[in-house]
């Protein structure tokens, strides 16, 4: 319904590029258990807040986190940890809906995140 004043536009697109955390899903909780596991590998217990990553890579929390270790290596034994287990990731509401609705070669995820 358009206001009087207003004309309607349309747009065609032939894909959709879509984030994958915190658009189709939510793995904060994974993401989160992966850290803890992290840091009580590295000793850490008890100096280490789960707020400290958040908010930047991997790779950058890491070097401000623990500047002795090589961050290659300590995100590759992050990224194993947080592959090891699903618990936590959820599917946001509406994605399951919108994805059946467009082709498999009509959408895809673009994002930051590992393969793993």
């Amino acid at each position: 319904m358009n206001m009087p004043g207003q004309t309607r536009a349309s747009t065609r697109v032939r894909g959709v590029l879509f984030d994958m955390d915190g658009v189709l899903i939510g793995s904060t909780a994974a993401d989160e258990q992966a850290w803890e596991k992290w840091a009580a590998y590295q000793g850490m217990q008890g100096l280490f807040s789960i707020q400290s990553p958040h908010g930047r890579r991997a790779v950058d929390s890491i070097r401000v986190l623990r500047p002795d270790l090589d961050p290659q290596v300590e995100v590759q034994r992050l990224e194993a940890f947080d592959a090891e287990s699903t618990d936590g990731i959820t599917i946001l509401p509406g994605v399951q809906n919108l994805l059946a609705k467009l082709h498999p070669s009509q959408w895809g995820i673009v994002t930051s995140a590992s393969d793993a």
